[in-house]
């Protein structure tokens, strides 16, 4: 008996995802810069996470900008949340939060923002229809005179076609200004979320856990 095609669609779609097809989603990190080096620096009291801006990802699409402005309220939540299960005292921040001397800020934006067509990439493959999405953050501290940037890069989640990448376990080196073309994949739990949930776990990942070995290295913990 021959399947509509309809059906044959849905069942080629659940086989290439049991095969791995929704996981070639990776996040891979980009220009990393470490603008302070070894330099001494105090102790902060709090890490303050700012909301990600949008920039160009704004579109004349409201559905996308409802899903942006989404990503970019969630990106700041999970990095706080990243950053406590690491021991890092932080809480997201507003433009009236008051800032203490010495506290890290987390600001960024998302330039970058194309959702891609999951059906083309599941079913048709070869690059068709892929996503991409970049966020670009900055890490600085507040001295007593003003904002000091410390570190700062970019991460750039594509789904679609794979690409050779370094691996998850050195994540933790994307602050520091090191690594360039880092790459981290989903793990299976958020592998068939959309690509915006999945550079939201992927990128509150890639600065938490650097910031984490940037307070290990100068015993802030």
């Amino acid at each position: 008996m021959q399947l509509p095609t309809n059906r044959c669609l849905a069942l080629a779609i659940c086989v290439s995802a049991l095969l791995g097809g929704a996981a070639r989603a990776e996040t891979r990190v980009e220009g990393a810069r470490d603008l302070i080096g070894q330099a001494p620096l105090d102790r902060p009291p709090v890490v303050l996470v700012y909301d990600f801006h949008l920039a160009g990802a704004e579109t004349a699409d409201p559905e996308l900008v409802r899903t942006a402005r989404k990503g970019a309220e969630s990106l700041s939540q999970q990095i706080v949340e990243d950053l406590g299960k690491q021991g890092i005292p932080a809480r997201r921040a507003g433009p009236a939060t008051p800032v203490p001397v010495n506290a890290l800020l987390i600001q960024g934006s998302i330039p970058q923002l194309n959702q891609g067509d999951r059906l083309e990439r599941t079913v048709i493959g070869m690059g068709v229809g892929a996503a991409e999405i970049r966020t670009r953050f900055e890490i600085s501290q507040q001295t007593r005179i003003a904002q000091r940037l410390l570190w700062q890069a970019d991460t750039v989640t594509h789904e679609g076609e794979g690409k050779p990448g370094l691996g998850a376990s050195g994540a933790a080196a994307a602050v520091t200004g090191r690594t360039t073309g880092l790459l981290v994949r989903a793990p299976l739990a958020v592998i068939r979320s959309t690509p915006v949930e999945i550079h939201t776990y992927q990128t509150a990942k890639i600065i938490a856990e650097g910031l984490a070995k940037r307070y290990q290295s100068r015993g802030w913990r």
